[in-house]
């Protein structure tokens, strides 16, 4: 399993994974709203209150 290492930086997350690490960023100025990069490349996003909305082009596609 994956040593999970937080930071202070606030709503941010960072955790060790085989091929690097994954860190999970809260946007700012949205309330809900996180982006998840893996090794330093944005990969995708999350609205807690609108899971449908897609931030990145490739999920949008994926979904029609």
């Amino acid at each position: 399993m994956a040593k999970r290492r937080i930071y202070t930086a606030p709503g941010s997350q960072v955790v060790d994974i085989s091929t690097g690490e994954a860190r999970l960023e809260k946007l700012d100025g949205e309330a809900d709203s996180y982006v998840l990069h893996v090794n330093g490349v944005p990969s995708s996003s999350i609205t807690l209150s609108d899971p449908q909305r897609l931030d990145f082009e490739y999920l949008d596609w994926m979904r029609r």
